[in-house]
């Protein structure tokens, strides 16, 4: 396995360390947004996206790991009812 170094830290321990500028949360939801995008574009879901799963690059790049529940999206792989998968903060009410 490679991958890339991320040695930014991760996006919840930037923004527990101090306030963030507007400008870079907006930057850093575009980011994520787009490989977000870019994952169902190839039929994958992540299924838990949380600060933690969000490392930055050293040019303060957002970049979207732990893939550890991500699956193939399809009908037939919908999670059972009474399944929780993710992490209970940041699930959907639904």
């Amino acid at each position: 396995i490679v991958m890339e170094l991320l040695s930014g830290g991760s996006l919840e321990a930037k923004i527990a360390t101090s306030p963030q500028p507007p400008s870079a949360a907006a930057t850093w939801v575009q980011q994520v947004a787009s490989g977000l995008a870019y994952m169902h574009s190839l039929n994958l879901q992540h299924r838990d996206l949380k600060p933690a799963n969000v490392m930055l690059d050293m040019a303060g790049r957002a970049k979207i790991i732990d893939f550890g529940l991500a699956c193939v999206s399809s009908a037939s792989r919908r999670s059972r009812t009474q399944t929780k998968v993710g992490t209970d903060a940041y699930m959907s009410p639904e």
